[in-house]
């Protein structure tokens, strides 16, 4: 299949599992509409935007920022990385920051009921999926249930922003993950998940961060 095609089945899967998101605790909604928030008080008015990421430097009228975020399962679903840093680094401004946060594609190569590796680390095209439910919903009725992701290694993560002109200043992994990932995973105060006390630890979420350079003098 193209990219059109191959977009049109995450769109399916994506658009059946929005009310599972939205009537679900996982994301708690309600609570966010009434004014509950984990987040610390920023004061910061927010617009939408609803658009293909590839497209976002038109969409939002070439304006550029001081800092741009794209957060935890995003780039699974973008076939092409280096168009996805472009777009990063054409949204920021002269001394702007770039952060991110994503699964660690190592995660990616172990089996769904314990540590086993199963799978290839290295990219290898895309991943086809057939998996009903939602992870928002425990026991969601589902019918779309193909996906289709790509695990982006972290070389090819960090040599995309590189290329795009962006200046690394920190990788860091973890040991957690926000998500039971597997079935014998032990939920702390904190809500994260970890490995049981004795067993080994693998990387599960990530971070980067990256400046674009300043305008030198004119």
């Amino acid at each position: 299949m193209d990219d059109r095609a191959l977009q049109a089945v995450n769109r399916a899967w994506w658009d059946e599992r929005v009310a599972a998101c939205l009537t679900g605790q996982f994301y708690d909604i309600d609570g966010f509409l009434a004014g509950r928030s984990t987040a610390d008080p920023a004061g910061i008015a927010a617009e939408f935007a609803e658009a293909n990421v590839y497209n976002a430097v038109e969409v939002l009228g070439r304006r550029t920022f001081d800092v741009v975020y794209t957060s935890i399962g995003s780039i699974i679903w973008l076939p092409d990385i280096a168009r996805w840093a472009c777009t990063v680094a054409a949204l920021l401004a002269p001394g702007g920051r770039f952060y991110m946060a994503e699964f660690h594609p190592f995660s990616a190569v172990l089996g769904e009921e314990d540590l086993t590796v199963t799978d290839s680390y290295f990219d290898g095209g895309p991943i086809l999926s057939d998996e009903p439910g939602s992870y928002a919903a425990a026991g969601a009725k589902t019918v779309n249930d193909r996906s289709v992701t790509w695990n982006h290694r972290l070389g090819t993560v960090n040599r995309a922003l590189a290329q795009a002109g962006l200046s690394i200043e920190f990788l860091h992994e973890y040991p957690f993950t926000l998500r039971a990932r597997w079935p014998f995973l032990e939920r702390r105060a904190d809500r994260t998940y970890h490995t049981p006390a004795g067993s080994p630890e693998v990387p599960l979420p990530y971070s980067v961060k990256a400046v674009k350079p300043a305008a030198g003098p004119r």
